[in-house]
């Protein structure tokens, strides 16, 4: 009987140990996808640190206390002033006045010659495109397929399907509603009360971003409505819904976020990176998302 008891007690320290030790692990997974996708966000919007760092602060300004990912090269200036990168928030398509948006490049496609080129070589595949076409036509099209990392989630990398475009889970944030990003800036860079930082026909300079640079989102993460990350329009540039009924702004099924158990990531304006939960207001969210004035329009529950 003695004996019994032993066996029974040794199995059940055994089931408690190993319970802790898959518990640890997970954790240590779920916080390491973390810090890769955090820095996913920062080569992303490193093009800030060229005009949207405050240099009395430096360019670790609005930064949280990430560990670095040791892949993570922030691109020489140098780069962004061959490929012609102003210090502004880069257009969100490149621009054909023939095409709509969604039949557009992304803003990706400039973008890809500034990326660490050690990590992936996405210079070779900007060499592939050509600008003056469809996002889907000519050459385009098989460019399309190559998946980037950068784009990549590690808490929750989507399927690869070959013969079809690659998908994206950072998307640029447009502002409030729909046609945000189609909303023209007036005189003296002065921006919409509803528009964000990404707009389809043109670059927003870091001056029109009046609410703050460390308090407007550039960068989102998401996990639902994929679409290919050379496409422009809607599947790259996301706007936040303040319509009635609109879906949760973070978390599983939400607007953005639903990869990591820690929240959504949200790039700033100045470079810096934020965890927002599911708890997140939805009014706070959309401050987040303008550039001059905030909160316009209805938000869920008004």
């Amino acid at each position: 009987m003695r004996g019994r008891v032993t066996v029974l007690l040794l199995l059940l320290g055994g089931f408690v140990v190993g319970g802790l030790l898959l518990t640890l692990l997970q954790r240590s997974r779920a916080a390491q996808a973390l810090v890769y996708s955090v820095n996913n966000v920062r080569e992303l919007s490193q093009f800030a640190l060229l005009g949207g760092t405050d240099p009395a602060k430096g360019p670790q300004a609005g930064r949280l206390n990430f560990p670095d990912d040791p892949r993570f090269v922030p691109t020489p200036r140098e780069r962004f002033a061959e490929r012609n990168v102003a210090a502004a928030v880069p257009a969100g398509t490149v621009f054909r006045p023939e095409l709509p948006p969604e039949r557009r490049l992304s803003w990706v496609a400039p973008l890809l010659p500034t990326f660490n080129q050690k990590r992936q070589d996405t210079l070779a595949v900007y060499g592939r495109l050509d600008l003056t076409q469809a996002w889907d036509a000519g050459p385009n099209r098989a460019a399309a397929e190559t998946p980037l990392r950068i784009l990549v989630s590690y808490a929750a990398p989507p399927p690869a399907n070959p013969g079809e475009p690659a998908v994206t889970q950072y998307v640029g944030v447009g502002g409030l509603g729909v046609d945000a990003p189609t909303l023209p800036l007036g005189p003296d860079n002065v921006a919409d009360p509803r528009a964000g930082c990404f707009r389809y026909d043109g670059p927003t300079p870091f001056a029109a971003v009046a609410d703050g640079l460390s308090q407007t989102v550039l960068i989102g993460e998401v996990s639902t409505d994929l679409g290919p990350w050379l496409q422009g329009g809607p599947t790259t540039v996301r706007t936040f819904d303040t319509s009635p009924g609109a879906r949760p702004p973070v978390g599983v099924g939400g607007q953005f976020g639903g990869n990591h158990l820690a929240g959504g990531l949200f790039g700033m304006a100045d470079h810096g990176v934020r965890v927002l939960t599911q708890r997140t207001d939805a009014r706070f969210l959309a401050n987040l998302c303008t550039v001059n004035g905030g909160v316009a329009a209805p938000l869920p529950g008004d």
